[in-house]
């Protein structure tokens, strides 16, 4: 079956440009617009699998584009919006749009990619099959080559040793900086490095796609884990794991985002402890907010992986959330800054923003094209590139939370980050 093309509604024909390349890379066809008038002449003479819309354009804006489009019944069967956005306020949005329907700027391949595919589905469409932006030669095979045995299925692995595993959460107050793909990634390479039991429990909720990076269709996720309520046991949690190839398992988000308010912290918080009790190691994404399920992850976190991008608001972000960290009694040195290189020499330098930030970061490399694929083929880099600069990267940022003489030496004061943030708030 074809695919209908995705529209991009956007003023800069550089920022445009980038977004149809990464999307056409990904087997999307594309057609784009410069004005939000031509994206109205284009709605109502073709069909579209989704609308790509910046915000902020001259004449008809993003958001009165997203009102207009909403209000017309010519356009009533136009499938779902996202809206591209250097820094999103929820309160701001227009009516419908939630922060799971923006794409940030600037544009991290991972959430892009993700987004639209999930923006596909949700219209009720299939997304394209997964495609290699580069061509890897095919390895030669004998005739007489006996066909091989089918692999065993994946299965959950936990712990030999039971008792007190080590939570690594990935967090960011301002979305499309990595987290996703270093969450995925630092899983993989931590089950690679010590050969021990890990398992990804992604907590962003409302928009949760580490299934896609992983290419696992989830049979359970979170929001019915956390219906059991006083019935979940250690045992029926790993009920709700999927397993991965590389032997990481996964704890999905919900399928949608009206699930995500099923989900109360009590239970989530038991659901964590008994990963925590069963697993050596539990990495934790989390969404761009301090949600109660945000401060759950950072409150029971042995490491927080805080990254960053080479751009003003990515580091006015990342202040904020380490003030925050503060105000929360949570330590510096449980806190480890990464400078995620999204795109090559663009934006401010590592150097710049560790200077800015009086901080200290660990590199994580430009990935190119190759990162790209791991991302379109649902083939996390750490596999599909175990050499490379990127995951390299990626295993001394295993290294440094893992390593015998890398243990966290300080603990967040006893009690509630939720309860501590909401006195913050009121004083």
């Amino acid at each position: 079956m074809s695919q209908d093309p995705i529209l991009i509604v956007e003023d800069s024909s550089v920022l445009s440009d980038l977004v149809r390349d990464l999307l056409e890379a990904t087997g999307f066809g594309v057609v784009q617009a410069s004005t939000s008038k031509d994206a109205l002449a284009l709605l109502r003479e073709s069909r579209f699998s989704g609308v790509l819309i910046e915000a902020e354009m001259p004449g008809i804006s993003g958001h009165e584009l997203v009102d207009e489009i909403k209000t017309d019944p010519e356009l009533a069967e136009t499938p779902t919006l996202l809206l591209i956005t250097g820094d999103p306020d929820p309160s701001t949005l227009p009516g419908g749009l939630a922060l799971e329907d923006c794409v940030h700027k600037p544009i991290d391949p991972v959430e892009l990619i993700t987004r639209v595919r999930a923006a596909v589905v949700k219209g009720g469409q299939e997304p394209p099959p997964a495609i290699a932006t580069t061509s890897p030669a095919a390895p030669e095979v004998s005739p007489a080559a006996p066909i091989p045995a089918e692999a065993e299925p994946p299965t959950v692995k936990v712990s030999r040793t039971p008792g007190r595993g080590k939570i690594i959460t990935v967090f960011s107050l301002k979305g499309g900086v990595g987290t996703s793909t270093i969450a995925v990634n630092l899983a993989i390479a931590l089950q690679n490095m010590w050969h021990e039991s890990t398992v990804l429990a992604d907590l962003s909720l409302e928009s949760g796609a580490l299934n896609i990076l992983l290419d696992i269709m989830p049979t359970a996720t979170v929001d019915e884990l956390a219906s059991l309520n006083g019935n979940m046991t250690a045992e029926a949690v790993l009920q709700y794991l999927a397993p991965h190839k590389s032997g990481v398992s996964l704890l999905s988000a919900p399928p949608s985002p009206e699930r995500a308010e099923l989900i109360d912290g009590a239970s989530l918080r038991k659901a964590v402890g008994f990963l925590r009790d069963q697993f050596d190691y539990v990495v934790i994404d989390t969404a761009s907010t301090f949600a109660e399920h945000t401060l759950l992850a950072l409150e029971m976190a042995d490491h927080i992986i805080l990254p960053l991008v080479g751009d003003i608001s990515s580091i006015r972000a990342t202040t904020t959330a380490l003030d925050i960290f503060q105000a929360l009694s949570i330590p510096d040195d449980r806190v480890i800054m990464v400078f995620n290189e999204i795109f090559p020499k663009m934006g401010l330098s590592r150097k710049h923003a560790e200077t800015s930030m009086s901080v200290s970061t660990m590199p994580l490399p430009y990935g190119g094209a190759k990162l790209l694929d791991s991302i379109n083929l649902g083939d996390p880099i750490v596999q599909s590139d175990p050499g490379g600069a990127f995951a390299q990267a990626i295993d001394a940022i295993a290294t440094a939370v893992s390593h015998p003489g890398g243990e966290a030496k300080g603990k967040a004061r006893s009690g509630d980050l939720f309860s501590r943030m909401r006195s913050r708030i009121k004083s």
